[in-house]
């Protein structure tokens, strides 16, 4: 699977997010995702048996959690759609 460098990362259904995890956890998701777009770290996609979307996994930069998945449900040139999976 190839590297995704220089990626626009889009987090979609943020109001399903916020009405489930509430306004704290969706502030810690897209603040992981702007420290990842403003650094120089390579994004890669990784396979899951059975699925249909690939998935990324990022560091949460509130350190509460170690990291958040996303599935990668739509791709156009370098800007990737996401849809939040899990915190790990």
């Amino acid at each position: 699977m190839p590297k995704y460098t220089n990626t626009l990362l889009h987090l979609r259904n943020q109001h399903k997010i916020r009405a489930v995890l509430g306004d704290e956890k969706l502030d810690i998701i897209k603040g992981s995702i702007e420290v990842v777009m403003n650094s120089d770290k390579d994004i890669e996609p990784q396979q899951i048996e059975g699925s249909k979307y690939d998935i990324i996994m990022i560091d949460d930069a509130s350190g509460i959690n170690s990291m958040i998945v996303f599935y990668i449900v739509k791709t156009d040139f370098n800007i990737y759609t996401l849809a939040f999976k899990e915190f790990i």
